[in-house]
Order: structure tokens, then sequence, then C-alpha cells
């Protein structure tokens, strides 16, 4: 299968699903943080992630962030 071929499958899949496959082809690469702040930023985006899997923490669409940023 070549590169071309496989992004079209891929853009067959939900968006959930597309970006599942993103995160895992992301964290198959070998790109391990290089410094201290690096480290801790995957910690708090891991974290972040996390929380919004279990419900903890909800989401807005940056649609409804721009709209409140106008308001203001």
């Amino acid at each position: 299968m070549t590169v071309d071929e496989l992004l079209t499958s891929a853009l067959t899949l939900s968006p959930t699903d597309r970006a599942t496959l993103i995160e895992r082809l992301y964290t198959s690469l070998d790109s391990a943080p290089t410094s201290k702040i690096d480290q801790q930023w995957v910690e708090e985006c891991d974290s972040r992630m996390a929380a919004v899997d279990s419900g903890q923490m909800s989401t807005k669409s940056a649609e409804d962030v721009f709209a409140n940023i106008d308001e203001d």
C-alpha cells in the first residue's frame, strides 16, 4: 500500500478515528522529549487528555471560545 492509498483510506474514517490514528502514528515516532520542559509539557498534555477522556474536564469548540472573546 502506498502513502497515497493509505491517506485515501484514512480519510474515509470518522473524525474520532482519524484523530486516534494521528495520535498513534505520532507516538510511534521516536521523538522523545529533548529537555525537561518538553517532558513537563508531555506530562501536562497527557494529564489534560486523561481528564477530558474521564469526563473530569470538558472542552469547548474554537467557535465558542472566539465568540466569548468577541463578547468581552
